[in-house]
């Protein structure tokens, strides 16, 4: 038989994914949540563990106590790393960061003095036992795994990482057998994919509300994240967009929710950390005109690829993608993130890490 991977999912409703990704050659693949796991079977059980979201009181799990660290692949998805201190505010932009402070202050006095220091002096909580503990570990994995390049460089330059670094998309179930489908249908913008702060709505919702937008709705899905943030976009967006803004609090059915997707041509994500790109690459398959923050490394990454997609600067007036763009687009979706591509670079690293 082929290599036992155990594969440490941070929630059952990720496990499709996993499994179009890793499902493969011979290898035997098992499943567990972190609730799951038994700490002390790891060694004699598995060749490869493969973490995807790292919960941070699970990160002596990378410390090679219970297993060989050069035998475990850290999947970094971004929230997993960038909590520690030195990405406070660190990816966010200006107006985003003065909402930031004042929402803070509108929870009491305490939670705002408690974000002055953490502006002040970001790195201060790390030095709590539990974030020690995961930077501890952080400059000890041996293997890591990002999904857009350049997240690892970031950990190397303020948290000491010299792991091996690969790039790998999940597979989306979606593109195993892709069939022919219209591009999206309706003329309605999608900003941002949660209310987390790293969304940077603000800056955006202030270029919106300088445009044209017709009979165009601008939707805002805010249902999960940073609950005070979701209520400040809320009335925000409301303010400068009035009935043109349709904010999305309550969780909808995934039918519904891919459905509503298919109808922004635009989309528009000012994020700078690495988030949204399941949601990115399905809007890209779909035919919508992608908006994203320069800095980010999904933009740098597309346009490496040849994408066609743009920045928040182009933001000036609302351009939607020409049918040969959407053709260019799909076809490089189903080459850079279909299922033979990605089984491919999925193969060579699970080689690479067993093999070294």
């Amino acid at each position: 038989m082929g290599a036992r991977i155990l594969h440490i999912i941070d929630g059952s409703n990720f496990i499709d994914y996993v499994k179009a990704t890793y499902e493969i050659n011979n290898y035997e693949n098992y499943y567990s949540t972190y609730s799951d796991i038994d700490l002390f079977n790891l060694r004699e059980s598995f060749d490869l563990i493969i973490i995807h979201f790292l919960r941070r009181e699970y990160a002596p799990l990378l410390s090679g106590k219970y297993f060989e660290v050069d035998k475990i692949i850290w999947t970094i998805w971004g929230a997993d790393a960038f909590q520690l201190g030195r990405y406070f505010n660190l990816h966010l932009m200006p107006q985003t960061k003065k909402h930031r402070f004042l929402n803070e202050f509108s929870k009491g006095f305490y939670k705002g003095l408690l974000n002055c220091v953490r502006i002040i002096s970001p790195t201060l909580f790390d030095y709590q036992t539990m974030f020690q503990r995961q930077i501890s570990c952080i400059k000890k994995i041996k293997n890591v795994i990002t999904l857009a390049p350049g997240d690892d460089i970031e950990l190397k330059k303020h948290y000491g990482l010299v792991a091996n670094s690969y790039h790998l998309n999940y597979l989306d179930p979606i593109f195993i057998n892709l069939l022919p489908t219209k591009f999206n249908e309706g003329n309605n913008i999608l900003l941002g994919n949660s209310a987390e702060y790293t969304n940077n709505h603000y800056e955006a919702i202030d270029i919106l509300s300088t445009l044209e937008l017709a009979n165009r709705k601008v939707i805002i899905p805010v249902s999960y994240g940073d609950k005070t943030n979701s209520k400040a976009v809320e009335k925000y967006a409301k303010e400068k967009l009035g009935n043109k803004a349709e904010v999305l609090t309550g969780f909808m059915p995934f039918g519904d929710y891919v459905e509503l997707l298919n109808t922004c041509e635009i989309s528009v994500m000012p994020h700078i950390r690495q988030q949204a790109l399941g949601n990115i690459v399905k809007l890209i398959f779909n035919g919508s005109h992608l908006y994203l923050n320069k800095k980010s490394n999904i933009y740098k990454f597309l346009i490496s690829k040849e994408f066609k997609v743009s920045t928040l600067e182009d933001l000036n007036g609302l351009k939607t993608l020409t049918l040969e763009n959407k053709e260019t687009n799909r076809l490089l979706v189903e080459k850079f993130f279909g299922k033979e591509y990605i089984h491919q670079k999925t193969s060579k690293i699970i080689s690479e890490v067993l093999n070294n």
